[in-house]
């Protein structure tokens, strides 16, 4: 764990703890993947709406598939409008340029980018942990 990561998560672990369930919920390449982990397009649309609810600090991309497979299952389980709405207020954090390109294609926007165009994932954390600590993720919504 960076520095940085270890001080926002000593600023503030339930902001941490919702980017990490973000992560892990949408963090599948393809179906097989998600059937293996259990990720399946009810996780997927948990995730949605617990993004849509407030309740997402931010969200991580890192690969391609991701960004496809969460579209994907957003748009036939009908609730794209939902996602494209939370991630209007929730930062996003790109590994790269791959990723960002396909977040436009989508009309999503980066947040978030590894510095000096280091693209891995410790810069992305790092980054992360930078901007996410200029401005702290907002506290959850309440249910």
């Amino acid at each position: 764990m960076t520095a940085e990561l270890a001080k926002l998560v000593s600023a503030d672990e339930s902001a941490l703890r919702r980017l990490l369930i973000a992560l892990t919920r949408i963090g599948v390449c393809n179906r097989a993947d998600c059937n293996k982990f259990g990720m399946t397009d009810a996780n997927i649309i948990t995730a949605i709406d617990e993004t849509a609810a407030g309740r997402i600090g931010a969200i991580a991309l890192t690969n391609l598939g991701q960004v496809r497979r969460l579209i994907e299952v957003a748009w036939t389980r009908g609730c794209g409008d939902r996602l494209c709405e939370g991630l209007e207020r929730t930062p996003i954090a790109s590994v790269g340029p791959a990723v960002s390109d396909e977040l436009k294609s989508h009309g999503l926007r980066t947040d978030i980018y590894p510095a000096e165009d280091a693209f891995f994932m410790r810069p992305l954390i790092s980054a992360m942990a930078a901007a996410l600590g200029k401005n702290p993720p907002r506290p959850a919504a309440r249910s």
